[in-house]
């Protein structure tokens, strides 16, 4: 297991890891989880292991973030959007490629 919850952390160091199985991605501020995974670079990365068949499952912000936009989370105030630089409220975390990408989306965030 890899923690990567901290505001800095070297990616580098996660690609290390071979045998990720599972990706967990935490609740909090959706827009704040949505700018770091893209700023980091953890955004291309997760990517990539989606293609090659990691499971990806969020709560909250984490299952916002993998779905097609992050508009949800602007649903009864759930979240500020002006926590961060720029418009975060419409743009894709993940680029989900497949069907069965979104499927898994979609189970993260307990729709069907």
């Amino acid at each position: 297991m890899a923690d990567i919850s901290g505001p800095k952390f070297d990616l580098k160091e996660i690609q290390k890891v071979s045998d990720i199985q599972t990706i967990y991605a935490e609740c909090g501020n959706t827009f704040f989880l949505h700018y770091h995974l893209k700023n980091s670079g953890m955004k291309k990365h997760i990517n990539t292991l989606l293609d090659e068949g990691v499971v990806y499952v969020g709560a909250s912000a984490g299952s916002i973030c993998a779905g097609k936009t992050s508009a949800m989370a602007l649903w009864k105030g759930w979240d500020d959007p002006t926590v961060v630089p720029g418009d975060f409220t419409v743009r894709k975390a993940f680029c989900v490629s497949s069907v069965k990408d979104m499927s898994l989306a979609w189970v993260a965030s307990g729709m069907r």
